[in-house]
C-alpha cells in the first residue's frame, strides 16, 4: 500500500475526511518525550498503519509496554519513505516501511487455538 501525504490537517480536514490505513502527516501535539534521540528537533510525521495504529516514524521503539531507544532510522519523504529495522505491532501488523510503501498488507497471524477430540468428535474453541 502506497502512503499518502495529508500534510499538516487541521481538525476540520479530519472530522470531514478522517485519516485512513496508508496517509502520513505531522501532528505538532505529539508528546517531543516519545521521539528518540536520533531524531531530536524534528516534526512528528505520524504513518497510520494497518489496525489504524497511529505510528510516529521518529519515535523511540517500544517493547513490552515500554519505550527504548534506539528508534527506527528513517530516510526519504513521504512519497519514498524508507524505515530501518521492520515496524512490529505485536498482534496487528508486521511489516517494512520501504520506498513509500507499507508492505505487506496484511495483520499478523493469530494463533490458532487447539482442537480437541472428545469421544470421536472434533471441537474447536
Amino acid at each position: 500500500m502506497k502512503i499518502r501525504w495529508r500534510g499538516a490537517p487541521t481538525d476540520a480536514e479530519f472530522v470531514a475526511s478522517p485519516p485512513e490505513v496508508g496517509d502520513s502527516f505531522y501532528d505538532d501535539d505529539y508528546l517531543h518525550i516519545c521521539i528518540s534521540a536520533a531524531h531530536t528537533g524534528k516534526r512528528a510525521l505520524i504513518v497510520i498503519l494497518p489496525g489504524h495504529v497511529y505510528f510516529c516514524v521518529y519515535s523511540k521503539q517500544i517493547t513490552d509496554s515500554v519505550m527504548h531507544e534506539p528508534g527506527w532510522t528513517v530516510s526519504g519523504e513521504p512519497d519514498s519513505l524508507t524505515l530501518s529495522p521492520s515496524v512490529n505491532v505485536k498482534g496487528v501488523w508486521h511489516g517494512f516501511i520501504s520506498n513509500g510503501s507499507l508492505s505487506p498488507d496484511q495483520a499478523e497471524p493469530q494463533p490458532v487455538p487447539p482442537a480437541h477430540i472428545t469421544h470421536g468428535t472434533l471441537e474447536v474453541p
